[in-house]
């Protein structure tokens, strides 16, 4: 019975950074906002564009995308991920190594997808 404390902690470790991810991505989605998350993040204001580097999740709408690396032109409306890609829409679920997708119409091309 030792365990319990244990995973009592955990469940509230994990929770405290969890909860505020979550929150973010469903506000960012209600508002048809675009929400950018990586372990280091530079933005171009001049061409309003976005370099995301490490562990970066990219959500708009009702799509999550997953990468190891992402460029992101808000003019364009357009996304290149690079690097163990996942895009989440709805019940489905794409995996490939590089993905260019327009963000308005969903419209891209894929690498190396299954």
């Amino acid at each position: 019975m030792r365990l319990m404390p244990a995973i009592t902690i955990l469940i509230l470790f994990l929770s405290a950074f969890l909860s505020p991810v979550v929150v973010a991505a469903e506000e960012a989605m209600q508002a048809g906002k675009i929400a950018i998350w990586a372990d280091s993040l530079s933005h171009d204001q001049e061409n309003d564009t976005y370099r995301a580097k490490g562990n970066v999740m990219i959500v708009w709408q009702e799509t999550v995308l997953i990468a190891d690396s992402a460029y992101l032109s808000e003019a364009d409306n357009e996304a290149v991920a690079e690097g163990k890609v996942r895009l989440v829409k709805g019940g489905d679920v794409l995996n490939c190594d590089r993905i260019k997708i327009n963000l308005l119409t969903d419209e891209g091309e894929v690498t190396n997808g299954d």
